[in-house]
């Protein structure tokens, strides 16, 4: 039900950037035009989402039909890591419908101050593992999304595991992790 009302909305946005929209009433058809005010109403209704963030997205995870992406950004302040997040829901549309979209992110502020917060969407605990991830690898000025579109299987604590698995592979893939070869290797 959810996929036809998109499909409608989709088609009544694309015909009123066609410039044509039809109108019914009393049982009469009426043409009407789009007028450049209203598309200019429209586009100064809408929040300003600045410009595209540079995310650095891991490759996906697929487990019993679960899907898991990752993007990592830079961020200098949790306005920004608000406004990349606002961004990312508002310009894809498959982000927007994913069961949960986790987010965690850590920033060194000016004076010695830090900012860190997470956010699970639904899934409980999530964003605190992937903050506690970041924090065990020294990660700062970071924000990671870690996006799951739910497979219908229930996965359980194994969950956790694939969810932090994503993270860590964008925080990689961006070089954001700090360089492990001059650290002892962890224990056995």
């Amino acid at each position: 039900m959810y996929d036809l009302l998109e499909e409608v909305r989709e088609a009544v946005e694309n015909a009123r950037e066609q410039g044509t929209v039809s109108l019914h009433e009393n049982k009469e058809e009426q043409s009407v035009e789009t007028s450049q005010s209203l598309l200019q109403y429209s586009d100064s209704s809408a929040p300003e989402l600045g410009p595209e963030p540079p995310w650095v997205i891991a490759p996906p995870i697929t487990e019993k039909k679960s899907v898991f992406l990752a993007r990592a950004a830079r961020v200098s302040s949790p306005a920004q890591a608000q406004q990349y997040l606002a961004h990312l829901l508002a310009t894809d549309k498959k982000a927007a419908r994913a069961t949960h979209n986790m987010t965690s992110w850590r920033i060194k502020g000016h004076n010695d101050t830090s900012y860190q917060d997470c956010d699970d969407d639904g899934e409980t605990a999530a964003g605190g593992r992937m903050l506690h991830l970041m924090q065990l690898m020294d990660v700062w000025d970071v924000m990671v999304v870690v996006t799951r579109w739910y497979g219908g299987i229930h996965l359980g604590p194994d969950r956790f595991r694939i969810i932090n698995t994503a993270a860590r592979e964008a925080l990689v893939l961006g070089g954001f992790a700090k360089d492990a070869e001059g650290k002892k290797k962890g224990k056995k």
